[in-house]
């Protein structure tokens, strides 16, 4: 059985009260209602006791540390127990870190036969006693409907006796075991009674709400377990919820959905300003379009796997005739066939093999893997059994009907993840088919995938929802307050599987300048302690940054938050067919859109933020252009910096002139009739956020240039001496003072670009073919190949 701990709750409020709820190992609820007196805990003391977790770079998500076979062994030992009864919703918990803010000193021995939920009732808020009853009400009969044969424990101190009481009157054929500490029934004999006129005429104190929800609905199994390789790194985000549909189970779908809408209305009870998550595989997709279209007033995120919208063009049909008329005896037959559909064994294997492996052990851990996998896939037939399959094929049919007829009604916002590969629906079609048909849907396609992809090797289902701007904590999406920092998991798939060869060829080097004035090797010259605003000059089409993110992330462990043009955020050049692209990767890794709000904010949290003065005219820039500066005409960023008393770090990087030439620039393409056309329209809608008044760097057409590509060169960082700007509050008023210092930055710029330009010529690996040569006499994974001395 899966074991359970308790879910984050953050800022309780000195005299709230508590509506606590356990699920017993057992399947039983223990509903604890508490009032949390000010003497015993209050916010202060919490943040004494229990820090809510900061999430630090390259955290560990726990991506690989599952396999498949960790499915196949929960989903046999969940229908081994819970293969009759009701739909019911588990919390997949063991997979998940922390126990959580607002627990009492008893909480912890409660945790190990219960599970704690915590419902708080803001200090503003006006619910009468018969408004609490009802929202406790609600609870417990959600909890009955789960587990009709289970006592449900309530547990009420001072209000919370009275809670209790109330509700155990009004339902007596529930089975409810009662706990009263210290009940307020006596309060019409308390000393309290004189504080009423005292406490009409004090101010309220505020309260947070609970952090929001993210739902897991069932794909076709019915285990609710389809999440088990992303349990871990989800719970960082997210409470995770998981809908079990027992195998014996009939619901219709109609039922199904009012069960999923009871949870999501309960949540939104308690958080109507947090957003609701609802991930939904398969049959699960449908649920979650039938619940959005019934509730368009609830702030809903659907993500949808492969949804079964399609399931009227599936190759599944002609299964039901033949299934009605099939023995049991060849039923697992069938089960082992639908495995190889369902899913591409070779991918699923994959999922905890390094990729920096060395081929030999790649391959025979693969082997291995795949041979225990095989092992596992006629089991399908115990946790599908025939009259199940047959019995959800069917309910695929209501559901896509059901579904499909109430997509105009859907007002969420929903991101689609479709399998190019899907051997059991057209999933690809069908994405595009809903990303047109849906107000507000975004599309990401995985070419390779097949129709379980959410248990196959690949990206991270939090990844992904970070990298489409899908992860918010309130209405609306704020890319500085809502930053997960990535974890070690993307940080290893985007430096080996995406930018991996490039990296290998271009061989970067850092060079940081100490307080003093001397030039290392390394980064030790960059502060530690932001805020730090680190300028430079923008390389050909930015390509000097993987390295520089990289490098910071290894030798420092500081993740730089870089400014980025507004057009990689806006979708414009998305489509329905879209992949995992490179700009997802630059939301993934901290990239927000530029303006001076987005500066102030992260400057104010005290962090390294990367800025290209030059913008995309300078990425972009002309043949003959290479380490030209075209900076604005007057400071933009140095006030700013000076008001958070920021350390300015000017840097430059060389090698765009090792690596290609240009062919065709704007110039040039502008003449051609076609790619005219194209490129006036581009830069037409591009988001303007500099006026002419900036000078050569407002021009920002958008444009990809034509480069021929070179053996690689080497690329070379210089980091020039810290300019801390704390003290230097003339600059907030004297636009002199601050223009001097702007200069005084992009001469420092320019200065590092020619000492990279002319010590790179002393630099004997300088050349691919002689790195390469030493690498091979000298492996290792730590130390660089040499260059020349500083």
């Amino acid at each position: 059985m899966l074991s359970y701990k308790s879910v984050n709750v953050n800022d309780i409020d000195s005299s709230s009260v508590n509506v606590e709820n356990e699920i017993h190992k057992n399947g039983s609820l223990l509903s604890a209602i508490v009032e949390e007196d000010n003497k015993i805990i209050n916010s202060n003391s919490l943040e004494e006791e229990e820090e809510e977790e900061k999430i630090a770079a390259l955290w560990n998500d726990g991506y690989g540390s599952r396999s498949v076979e960790d499915y196949f062994d929960a989903a046999k030992e969940m229908n081994k127990f819970n293969d009759v009864g009701p739909p019911r919703w588990f919390c997949p918990l063991d997979w998940i870190d922390g126990t959580g803010l607002g627990l009492t000193l008893h909480h912890k021995a409660l945790g190990k036969a219960f599970k704690v939920h915590c419902l708080h009732i803001p200090a503003h808020d006006r619910t009468p006693f018969e408004g609490l009853v009802k929202l406790v009400e609600e609870a417990i009969k959600l909890e009955y409907a789960l587990s009709p044969n289970k006592p449900i424990y309530l547990v009420g101190e001072s209000l919370g006796g009275c809670l209790a009481l109330a509700v155990a009157a009004r339902n007596p054929s529930i089975d409810l075991v009662l706990i009263l500490v210290n009940p307020a029934t006596s309060f019409g004999r308390s000393k309290l009674q004189p504080l009423l006129p005292i406490l009409e005429v004090m101010p309220d104190e505020l309260h947070a709400t609970v952090s929001f929800l993210l739902g897991f609905i069932i794909g076709i199994d019915g285990t609710g377990l389809g999440l088990t390789l992303h349990h871990k790194a989800l719970g960082k985000a997210f409470k995770v919820h998981c809908l079990h549909i027992p195998a014996h189970d009939r619901t219709p779908f109609e039922g199904l959905v009012k069960l999923v809408e009871e949870a999501i209305k309960l949540e939104y009870a308690l958080s109507p300003n947090k957003p609701i998550y609802l991930v939904g595989e398969s049959l699960g997709g449908c649920l979650a379009l039938a619940v959005a279209a019934r509730n368009p007033s609830i702030d809903l995120v659907l993500i949808l796997v492969n949804p079964a919208t399609s399931f009227g063009r599936s190759k599944l049909q002609p299964l039901l005739p033949i299934l009605e008329v099939m023995p049991d005896e060849l039923h697992a037959t069938v089960s082992f066939l639908l495995g190889f559909i369902i899913g591409d064994p070779v991918k699923m294997a994959s999922v905890n093999i390094r990729n920096s492996l060395p081929p030999t052990e790649k391959v025979e851990q693969l082997s291995n893997n795949l041979t225990v996998l095989l092992t596992y896939l006629p089991e399908l037939a115990d946790i599908i059994p025939r009259d199940t399959l047959l019995w959800k094929l069917k309910l695929l049919k209501s559901a896509a009907s059901y579904a499909n007829s109430r997509l105009h009604a859907v007002k969420a916002e929903v991101l689609v993840l479709a399998s190019g590969e899907d051997k059991m629906l057209p999933s690809a079609d069908e994405a595009q088919r809903l990303g047109g048909l849906l107000q507000n849907c975004k599309v990401r396609n995985f070419r390779n995938s097949g129709h379980t992809i959410l248990l196959e090797d690949g990206i991270g289902l939090l990844t992904i929802i970070k990298a489409t701007c899908m992860y918010r904590q309130s209405r609306r999406l704020d890319l500085v307050r809502d930053f997960i920092p990535p974890s070690m998991t993307e940080f290893r798939h985007i430096m080996d599987q995406v930018v991996g060869l490039f990296r290998s060829l271009i061989g970067s080097v850092m060079f940081s300048t100490l307080e003093d004035g001397t030039i290392v090797k390394g980064l030790t010259g960059v502060p530690d302690e932001g805020p730090v605003l680190l300028v430079g000059y923008h390389m050909l089409m930015g390509i000097e940054l993987t390295s520089l993110m990289e490098e910071f992330l290894r030798q420092k462990g500081i993740m730089v938050r870089g400014i980025a043009h507004p057009e990689m955020f806006t979708g414009r050049e998305e489509s329905s067919s879209s992949e995992f692209p490179l700009m997802d990767w630059v939301k993934v890794f901290g990239g927000v859109p530029v303006s001076p709000s987005n500066l102030f904010r992260l400057l104010s949290e005290k962090s390294h933020v990367l800025l290209y003065p030059g913008g995309v005219r300078e990425a972009l820039h002309f043949k003959g252009e290479e380490y030209k500066l075209i900076w604005p005409d007057h400071p933009e960023f140095v006030r700013m910096a000076a008001r958070f008393g920021a350390t300015i770090v000017p840097f430059a990087a060389v090698g765009e002139d090792d690596v290609a030439k240009i062919i065709l620039d704007y110039n040039d393409l502008i003449k051609i009739p076609l790619v005219n056309n194209y490129i006036r329209n581009w830069s037409l809608d591009a988001n303007k956020f500099r006026d002419e008044t900036s000078g050569e760097v407002a021009n920002t057409n958008l444009f990809l240039p034509v480069v021929q590509p070179k053996i690689p060169g080497r690329f070379y960082y210089m980091f020039g001496k810290p300019i801390r700007t704390k003290g230097m509050d003339n600059i907030l008023k004297d636009k002199e003072a601050a223009n001097k210092l702007y200069l005084q930055i992009k001469s420092q710029v320019k200065h590092n670009i020619d000492y990279l330009i002319n010590k790179r010529e002393e630099d004997p690996y300088r050349n691919l073919i002689n790195r390469k040569i030493y690498e091979a006499l000298h492996p290792s994974k730590t130390d660089q190949t040499p260059t020349f001395k500083p």
